[in-house]
């Protein structure tokens, strides 16, 4: 979620002070005591008091330093601002800091269908501690695919609101023995979560002012591609039912035998072309489909590896895969399934663009990004490259348009690179292109990293 897609998130209401149910100590009479004196989180409090108030802050920044004062405070490992999207469909990290590293990054979307006895939690309480994740009942959701495999066995969340709607979290995740979460420290908590909540309601102002200036604007690239992808959807349903029956009387006239055979000819042609049709149907459906599955944490380079021998059958043996893995922690938070389908999607576009054979280079590494494009942090970076045809530049902003191939005629359906656009964006990332004509084109996946200490995650399913 970009910078500008915070439009709708917003306030809370922040006054520096004790959180619910802290006592403050003192008498009215008597000085306020040395910042020396005071306790660790009223003095973090004092911090996020000038933090959310300095203008001279961007908002990531401000995030950035309420993470580290909260990690700090609790003394937990991870820290987390995570905001819900727009139609609430998805919880995005828009920053992770982690104490051991001292390490900014963007973290993974988590779909909110996955996890419905979570987020009723969330919008019940204010504050969630789990003190012991591997039985308590409102994290069992995140168990397995998530907490055990960072090695979290502590969390306490503490929900971001506007009025009286949650629109984020803000989750301090602990690693190491389980620990317990008394009253000042679960008070603590909401006030990390009211500081984030007031520092998007000043941001909030801005971004309206700048919406409103670009109010003539299409609507955002997401929304875009998901109207049309529900119209294309409807379309091919519709299309479906005329299809069959025309492949269906087609299959009855083949089989005849007492017609020309002409005929019978042209009946066969039929049934070709209608099959064709029937994939252009499913690849309809595919991207008109909204693109849930089975996120968890996959090791790219481990998954592709498994991957590559079915990989390179796809794309056949005059076209040898080279592969590089990562040579760090390449974790990431997406549907193994989707992520093999965006590789063999961009191994079958490089295939096409070098008809007559040659290698593909898939390379796996670990980037840091300065949030040109998507969020400011480490990405895992999966890049596959060809030395085909290339792409002119002025097609190269087009690539990801439904129905737009650079395949000549009719080769093409124009929705392989579409899908891969939706799969990458729904997982958190964003893709970047780089061609010339007549020397070949690199594509590159760029999702958000994860990082642990623990146990594996999935390269399994």
């Amino acid at each position: 979620m970009g910078m500008e897609e915070i439009t709708a998130l917003g306030s809370g209401e922040w006054s520096g002070g004790a959180g619910d149910g802290e006592k403050t100590g003192g008498s009215p009479s008597e000085p306020p005591p040395l910042r020396s004196e005071l306790r660790a989180t009223e003095q973090a409090r004092l911090a996020f008091s000038s933090i959310v108030e300095d203008s001279s802050l961007s908002l990531l920044q401000a995030f950035q330093r309420i993470c580290e004062i909260a990690a700090d405070t609790l003394e937990v490992e991870r820290v987390g601002v995570w905001l819900l999207s727009e139609d609430r469909s998805q919880l995005r990290c828009v920053n992770l800091f982690e104490r051991s590293r001292r390490e900014h990054s963007v973290g993974p979307a988590l779909n909110v269908a996955d996890f419905p006895v979570y987020f009723a939690a969330i919008r019940e309480r204010r504050a969630l501690p789990c003190e012991l994740v591997q039985s308590d009942p409102r994290a069992l959701e995140l168990r397995d695919s998530y907490l055990v495999p960072l090695g979290i066995t502590s969390m306490l969340d503490a929900a971001i609101f506007r009025g009286e709607e949650v629109i984020g979290v803000v989750c301090h995740e602990h690693v190491g023995p389980p620990r317990e979460w008394p009253t000042e420290l679960r008070d603590f908590a909401m006030s990390v979560a009211d500081a984030v909540a007031y520092r998007l309601k000043l941001a909030q102002a801005q971004v309206q002012g700048h919406c409103a200036r670009q109010h003539a604007e299409p609507l955002p690239e997401g929304d875009r591609y998901s109207l049309v992808g529900r119209l294309a959807a409807g379309i091919a349903h519709d299309f479906r039912n005329y299809l069959t029956v025309i492949l269906g009387n087609a299959a009855l006239i083949a089989r005849r035998k007492d017609i020309p055979p002409e005929v019978i000819q042209r009946a066969e042609q039929i049934l070709e072309v209608g099959e064709r049709g029937s994939q252009l149907i499913r690849d309809l459906l595919e991207f008109g489909r909204e693109p849930t599955g089975r996120p968890r944490l996959v090791a790219v380079s481990q998954t592709l590896e498994r991957f590559l021998p079915l990989l390179q059958s796809g794309v056949g043996k005059l076209y040898p895969i080279e592969f590089q893995a990562a040579p760090g922690q390449d974790w990431v938070w997406i549907d193994p399934a989707h992520l093999e389908r965006i590789v063999l999607n961009l191994l079958l576009n490089a295939r096409e663009a070098m008809p007559q054979g040659g290698t593909i280079t898939v390379r796996v590494q670990v980037e840091h990004r300065n949030g040109k494009r998507g969020w400011r942090g480490y990405y895992v970076c999966l890049e596959i490259q060809d030395s085909g045809t290339g792409i002119p530049p002025e097609q190269i902003d087009r690539l990801f348009e439904p129905a737009f191939t650079t395949k000549g005629n009719g080769a093409g359906r124009g929705l392989g690179l579409a899908i891969v656009h939706r799969l990458v964006e729904r997982a958190g990332g964003f893709v970047e292109v780089e061609s010339q004509v007549g020397k070949g084109s690199r594509f590159r996946i760029c999702l958000p990293r994860v990082t642990a200490q623990p146990s594996q995650p999935n390269t399994n399913d």
